[in-house]
């Protein structure tokens, strides 16, 4: 049965980066990484295609104050698994120099050889980090009734964690460069607007049996219901630098899925293309320009946006007890300026290492390497 608009759960997976300590450049390690956390970590810690890539997940929460905590924990053993491993984590959404040419595909794993095999380029360009909010809605029915009604809101997600202005070495002009390298999956971006649970079932079947995807687990929307929980998956957003960011944003998505479930957000009509445009505006400016408006469909600045956004979301917060941490959460986010903004001010003047370990040091949870000299070279 549906979940009360006062009572969901949340939970959060977060991707990294793994990277040399000295020259700051993408490594291969993520199997010495799991293997130094698998017995400490059971079903939290997961490999993603690219061997420089590992991802972690929380248990199921109903307070932010209490999933903080979490992340935080779990960031720094993490971090201390990477630095035995001869490594370190970094949350950037892309990496700001490495080529995604020169990394490694797991495909010794069917799933990533399959996708490899279908997919080729576009999977090995993968090389992307995000952060993914799991809302425990119910039932199927309200996940795709509450997916629907949210698709205006999500752009200022993805503009308040914009975290990947670099591709390969060059600036991309764009807050969120991952944003358009996620698009070239035949199934990324926003979710069909589909009624109820059959009408889900029956999308994904025409979508297997056209032969673009296996099952409803290679669907890349950014939001859509979890193949492997109980929720409604939000994948829109790029992880944040910092970990109170991501309790943030998780935050204001669990307050907007509410306000839908309460029924206190519109259900409109959107042509696809706008949907589209809106996004493309968020990736491309983040929230230094102009974005779409959710309830006017009208570009005003972004920060008016943002304002709106929590206006809607504010009793479903409230209910939660989240209303204040969301809204100083997203305060600072505005004052302190996105991952993005602090990638370009940090290149102006260092070099790609650099930049590199001063993001490290924002993030926090880096410890030092260990004196012993055993780990491996990648």
């Amino acid at each position: 049965m549906p979940a009360t608009s006062d009572s969901l759960t949340l939970g959060v997976e977060e991707e990294f980066l793994l990277v040399d300590p000295d020259d700051g450049r993408l490594v291969p390690r993520v199997e010495e990484v799991i293997a130094n956390l698998q017995s400490a970590w059971p079903n939290r810690i997961e490999r993603e295609m690219n061997r420089c890539q590992v991802e972690l997940s929380t248990t199921v929460h109903r307070s932010l104050t209490d999933l903080e905590a979490e992340l935080v924990l779990r960031r720094e053993d993490l971090a201390g698994a990477a630095a035995a491993a001869g490594c370190a984590i970094l949350p950037t959404a892309t990496h700001p120099f490495s080529s995604a040419a020169e990394q490694q595909v797991r495909r010794e794993e069917p799933r990533f050889d399959a996708m490899w095999e279908r997919y080729r380029l576009i999977a090995e360009q993968q090389v992307v980090c995000g952060a993914h909010f799991h809302v425990g809605m119910g039932d199927r029915d309200t996940d795709v009734r509450v997916a629907r009604i949210l698709r205006p809101w999500l752009p200022v997600l993805l503009a308040l964690s914009a975290n990947s202005p670099f591709w390969e070495g060059q600036d991309t002009g764009y807050a969120s460069f991952r944003s358009e390298v996620w698009l070239r999956w035949p199934t990324a971006g926003f979710p069909p607007p589909l009624d109820d649970a059959a009408a889900f079932e029956r999308h994904v079947a025409q979508l297997v049996e056209a032969e673009v995807v296996a099952d409803s687990s290679y669907l890349y929307w950014y939001l859509r219901p979890s193949m492997v929980h109980p929720t409604l998956e939000c994948r829109v957003v790029d992880i944040p630098l910092h970990t109170e960011d991501t309790v943030t944003l998780a935050g204001l998505y669990r307050g907007l899925a509410a306000a839908a479930l309460d029924g206190a957000l519109p259900d409109p009509d959107v042509p696809s293309d706008l949907l589209d445009a809106a996004m493309w505006r968020a990736g491309r400016y983040g929230l230094q320009e102009r974005l779409l408006d959710p309830l006017a469909l009208r570009p005003v600045p972004a920060a008016e946006v943002v304002d709106t956004t929590l206006v809607a979301a504010r009793d479903a917060l409230e209910r939660h007890g989240d209303l204040d941490r969301v809204t100083s959460g997203v305060q600072q986010i505005l004052e302190r300026g996105t991952g993005s903004e602090r990638q370009r001010r940090l290149a102006e003047t260092a070099p790609g290492a650099q930049v590199v370990r001063e993001l490290r040091t924002d993030a926090g949870a880096q410890p030092a390497l260990p004196a012993a000299t055993g780990a491996p070279t990648g």
